[in-house]
């Protein structure tokens, strides 16, 4: 007897588990959406150093993670978590500093001398945990972050170090994207991520430590990489006043 009942047990579970199905949950147009108006979430209030936001360990990763809930039986999801995060991210990150340079993006071809030193702002995701409800009902999802703020190579002096936490939860599809037409729990829980990640870049544990702006900043010629001239300050053209300009920088590494 306890054999036949061992065996429709184990028949009962088969059954169950060939009903349930896994879903890759890929983006949708709300999702897009929402990223697209993260401007609106995120605070803006670029400084005037630069930084790039780096990323550690899992964050470099494409790889969807897997989640089910525990109920028997229930469906199994693959969730881009690691590229939509580091989207999120690095919007915060752009959102709270200057831009570094870039070459492709300047009209002249500055000199060495002449570009900002950039911050790193580096990431590491130390905990993911997604609960799905098994099928239609709520998806909750927990992202455990650590950000470092520190100079660039080869110093890499901490500037900040800040451990968030955030949990967010919402009603999703059987295919575990956002229900009535909003944005999916990923989505949400990143553009959070972002949003406390932003306001800790823009508060006074990063931006007082550069509270003496002369301390960091050096004239030099965008061309030649030349120090602009003691006894001239305000001077902006070079001696042939045609070939680049005196330009402000941002000196984090001494040269």
């Amino acid at each position: 007897m306890k054999i036949a009942r061992s065996a429709l047990i184990t028949l009962l579970l088969l059954l169950l588990a060939a009903c349930s199905s896994t879903y890759e949950v890929s983006e949708t147009g709300a999702d897009r959406a929402y990223f697209q108006n993260l401007g609106n979430l995120v605070p803006q209030d670029p400084f005037w150093v630069p930084a790039e936001a780096r990323f550690e360990s899992t964050l470099m990763d494409d790889e969807p993670v897997s989640a089910r809930s525990s109920s028997v039986g229930a469906n199994r999801y693959l969730l881009p978590v690691f590229p939509v995060a580091r989207e999120a991210l690095a919007f915060a990150v752009e959102s709270s500093f200057a831009e570094p340079y870039r070459a492709d993006r300047s009209a002249m071809a500055l000199h060495l001398n002449a570009r900002s030193d950039a911050l790193e702002v580096v990431f590491r995701l130390r905990r993911v945990l997604i609960t799905p409800s098994g099928g239609q009902g709520e998806m909750k999802m927990l992202l455990n972050l650590l950000c470092q703020v520190r100079y660039p190579a080869p110093d890499h002096r901490e500037v900040a170090r800040i451990p968030l936490q955030v949990e967010v939860t919402s009603l999703m599809n059987e295919d575990g994207t956002g229900a009535n037409g909003e944005p999916g729990t990923l989505w949400k829980a990143a553009g959070e991520l972002a949003r406390q990640v932003a306001v800790e870049l823009q508060s006074g544990k990063v931006r007082d430590y550069f509270r003496n702006r002369e301390a960091f900043i050096e004239r030099v010629h965008s061309t030649t990489g030349e120090p602009a001239p003691n006894d001239l300050p305000g001077v902006r053209f070079g001696p042939d006043g045609k070939h680049g300009e005196y330009v402000e920088v941002v000196r984090l590494i001494r040269r």
